[in-house]
This record gives structure tokens, sequence and C-alpha cells, in this order.
């Protein structure tokens, strides 16, 4: 599913995208300016399902050591008590169990996603590339991310009495101002996927007794497959995410080079020298959006008449 949707999105966001070629950055400077957690997700039963991407693993470029399905399970305290144990310990094993291996469901599927990710770099590289989207700022290094506009087609709304409706063909609406940054966003910035490995708990939660590993089995098995889909959910996420915002950015500098939409406003400060004894800025500039881009609301700059 993860690579599926991984290629569709390539492949839609490449045909879409305007490329550095295409449209050359202009300044601005000089115009009038993840999440679900782990401990929320369900627990179904998975003491019998495959653990993907266990048998590539070796492949991963540096890869984290992750423990296997069986080697948690396998966990134990190092001694065998002779009495039982009451339930409100079942209780905490049951807990401790599902908490270790979803931990280690969410980095043993992050890594499989890694290496997805790691496979596809080049490509991933040339359909997201911020760079043919972020706008310069006046002379200085500082640059600017557009903001994103979504666009939504046949919308419609009816009174809750229903005697008025109103439809709209299409609806354009700015979810993300513009903002400065030092360097262009990449993919990486939204797909990136932490691999923290989780150490076994205490002895004092571990299976002590023989009806305590039917328990902690159960409860490592039940995590770990909470943990992979909770890896998978935030992924799709974070990647409907980036194609939202890549496409929202392009779809600015469109309506921009149409003008149907406001650049923004931004004031320069620029000193030559600034501070005091002990403190001296030198070549000094101060940056701030007096007045951030909006959507031009002339109806003849979209109809054309």
């Amino acid at each position: 599913m993860i690579g599926a949707a991984l290629i569709g999105l390539i492949a839609l966001t490449g045909a879409s995208t305007p490329t550095r070629a295409q449209e050359a950055p202009q300044a601005l400077g000089d115009q009038p300016d993840p999440r679900t957690t782990v401990a929320s997700l369900g627990a179904g039963s998975a003491l019998n399902s495959p653990i993907p991407g266990g048998q590539v693993q070796p492949q991963i470029e540096d890869p984290v050591a992750i423990p296997s399905l069986e080697a948690m399970m396998a966990v134990r305290p190092g001694y065998t008590p002779d009495h039982e144990k009451s339930s409100a310990h079942n209780a905490a094993v049951r807990q401790a169990a599902w908490r270790y291996g979803a931990q280690n469901g969410l980095a043993a599927e992050n890594q499989v996603i890694r290496l997805l990710l790691n496979r596809r770099s080049r490509q991933l590289d040339e359909v997201f590339d911020f760079r043919s989207l972020v706008l310069p700022v006046g002379d200085s290094d500082i640059l600017m991310i557009p903001p994103v506009i979504s666009e939504s087609d046949a919308n419609f709304a009816i009174s809750e009495n229903g005697d008025s409706a109103r439809v709209t063909g299409r609806i354009d609406e700015i979810i993300r101002p513009e903002n400065y940054v030092k360097v262009p966003p990449t993919w990486r910035t939204y797909l990136d996927r932490e691999v923290t490995v989780a150490q076994p708990p205490t002895d004092a939660v571990r299976p002590q007794v023989e009806a305590e590993v039917a328990v902690w089995r159960q409860g490592v098995a039940d995590g770990f497959a909470a943990g992979m889909r909770q890896s998978t959910e935030t992924f799709m996420s974070d990647l409907n995410r980036l194609q939202r915002d890549i496409m929202g950015m392009a779809r600015y500098r469109m309506l921009l080079a149409a003008g149907k939409v406001h650049p923004p406003n931004i004031d320069i400060i620029r000193a030559a020298a600034s501070g005091g004894r002990n403190k001296l800025l030198i070549d000094d500039q101060q940056l701030h959006i007096r007045d951030h881009a909006g959507l031009d609301a002339n109806a003849r700059h979209w109809t054309g008449q």
C-alpha cells in the first residue's frame, strides 16, 4: 500500500508541478509585500501475522538493530519465582508488553519505509523540488516559501430548514501562509522517519509464571501490530501533506503570474551598522511581512471580462 501510494503520488505530482526551467523565481523584497500516538491505537490479535520487511532488513543502509517479534516475546526476567502472581501483575505485564511491542513495531515499519524512500530518493528529489517554488527576498540570503492554496470543486450547502441553498463551482483557499526559510524544504522534511528502538522493560513487569508468558506474548504481538499500523497511518498522512503543500505552492505561483493573487508586502529595514559599544551589527537587514499574500476578489481577473 505504501509503495503504490508513493508511486502514484510521484506520477501525479510530477505531471503538475512547474520546473525551474518553466518559471524563474521573482524577488519579493522590492514589492509593496506527527498524531495519533501508539498508546491510542487499538490492539488487534496479531500472533500469526507476518512481519513486513524482515527479510530485506540487511539491505537497509546503516540499519538499526531492532529485536524481532520472536525475541521480544521470549523476554524473561532471568528467574522463576515459585509463587503465582496476582491479577494486578498480569495487567502490568500486559501493559508493559504492549508498549514494548508497539514502540518496536513502529521502529520496524519506519525502517521499512525509510528503505523504500531511499530506493526512490532520486525520483523524489526530481519530483518534489521545492527550489523551483521558493522565492528570493530582496538581495538577502533569506528565501520565502509561498503560501499553500487549496482548490475544491462543486461545493454546495443547504440551510437547516431547507429554504435556502448555495452552490459554488470552485473554492480557492489559502490554508497556510508564506514564511521565511534559510533553505528550501525537501521531501525528507515531510517523510523522513525516525527509528528509535525500545529497550525491554524492567524485571518487575516481565512474565514470571507460566500464565503470564501467554499474556506477555499476546501483548507484544498486539502492540507490535499497533505500532506498525501507526507508522503506516502517519506516513500516509505526511505523504498527503507533502502533495497538498507542493501542489498548493505551485497553484499560488500560477495564480500570481495570472494576477489573481496579491503578493505579500514586505518591509526591509537596512542599516550599514547598528548596535552599541559592546555589540555591533554590520550590514544589518530586518525583514518583516507587513501584509500576507491574499486572493484577488476582482471578478474580472477570474472571468476575463
